[in-house]
């Protein structure tokens, strides 16, 4: 039997056992309420610190993690530019694009085709402002008309030096005026079927020259029975001149061919450069490409009538060719340069280059097959007109 120590031992030992069951299950409650609160979010605030008090410490729980996402750039909107200051550099001439339909020019620079059939794809990229033919066919001038309506088109009928249908100065009793009809009647032959569609022509060419001034009347005579018998018989208007390029002296035309010149629509002479230059705009330029005007001042003074059509540079060019002399590039240069000089000179109605086809012995001359054409086929552009 228990005594009473015995009893009160155990009864102190079974109240501690139910204080220690009581904590447990009260600790076990606490952890249950504190697993139940939700962890705290990335955007949640930190807990206010109190005044005074240490630092909060920083619950040990993982914190959610934000995703990140790529946030795109922001688009820029355009702002206008300021619009390219002028500057003093001359802009680049136009690149030359062939022309799909007719073409007509403004300018004065014209070239000369001695081929036996006319290239229009040649002349659509050189863009000529007029334009002699060398023996043509009406169909082909009648193709070279659709494509320049508005160009000056002269015809020339070729003959070799010394044919006998030109004039014999050195006989004394040949009719030389009588000669000069003639020659009118045989190129009226072919101009009469294209006389809607060239302008004029050319008659003998290059055959006076002062090395013998007896003969410049003879020449004159001549001349003066080509321009009455084409223009006065036929309605077709005539070139008078066509002289070698320093040939005859300024005072020479008054002074033998006032009459040939007077009569005719247009007057004709070959511009060409001083010989062996390479270039003609030399110093002394105005007695050789530009001798034109001293002709032309010479007529004047003397009180000769001009012709109503103006001058016309039948030939231009360096006097000895330019190709294996020159660059392409100069050479165009040479030529605008005149064409630029001859739009000074009102009565001045324009030049034609020597040439495309001239005849072997005058390869040099040639500019076909050379970037010559596109080159003045881009200054004739600037110059462009409509139909």
């Amino acid at each position: 039997m228990l005594t009473r120590r015995q009893l009160g031992v155990a009864l102190g030992g079974a109240i501690f056992i139910l204080l220690l069951l009581g904590l447990h299950a009260f600790i076990q409650r606490q952890l249950q309420a504190v697993a139940a609160v939700p962890a705290a979010t990335a955007t949640a605030a930190p807990p206010a610190a109190v005044p005074g008090s240490p630092t909060a410490v920083p619950s040990l729980a993982p914190s959610a993690v934000p995703t990140i996402q790529a946030t795109p750039s922001p688009v820029q909107t355009p702002k206008p530019t300021t619009p390219p200051q002028p500057t003093n550099t001359p802009a680049p001439p136009p690149t030359f694009t062939p022309t799909p339909g007719p073409i007509v020019t403004n300018d004065k620079l014209g070239v000369g085709v001695y081929t036996n059939g006319i290239p229009i794809n040649v002349l659509q990229t050189l863009r000529p402002a007029m334009i002699l033919v060398q023996d043509p066919s009406p169909q082909a001038v009648g193709t070279l008309r659709f494509w320049f309506p508005k160009a000056l088109i002269v015809g020339r009928h070729f003959v070799p030096d010394g044919d006998p249908s030109l004039a014999r100065c050195t006989d004394a009793g040949e009719d030389h005026h009588a000669k000069g009809v003639q020659f009118a009647d045989t190129v009226a032959r072919t101009a009469l079927q294209m006389k809607d569609v060239v302008n004029a022509w050319v008659g003998d060419n290059e055959q006076a020259n002062n090395r013998d001034p007896a003969q410049l009347t003879c020449h004159a005579q001549f001349q003066t029975g080509f321009v009455e018998e084409l223009q006065g018989k036929y309605g077709i208007a005539a070139v008078a001149g066509n002289d070698a390029a320093g040939a005859l002296e300024p005072a020479d035309y008054p002074k033998y061919f006032a009459k040939p010149i007077s009569e005719a629509v247009y007057f004709g002479v070959h511009a060409y450069s001083k010989p062996e230059a390479r270039t003609m705009e030399t110093g002394d330029a105005q007695f050789y490409a530009l001798r034109y005007r001293l002709i032309h001042d010479a007529l004047v003074q003397a009180g000769v009538p001009l012709p109503k059509g103006g001058f016309l540079l039948t030939e231009t060019g360096l006097y000895e060719g330019w190709r294996g002399f020159i660059s392409d590039q100069d050479m165009a240069s040479q030529f605008t340069w005149l064409d630029q000089e001859t739009e000074k000179d009102d009565y001045l109605k324009g030049q034609f280059i020597f040439g495309i086809g001239p005849q072997t012995r005058f390869g040099n001359f040639e500019i076909a097959g050379t970037t010559l054409l596109e080159l003045l086929g881009q200054f004739n552009a600037q110059h462009a007109g409509k139909p």
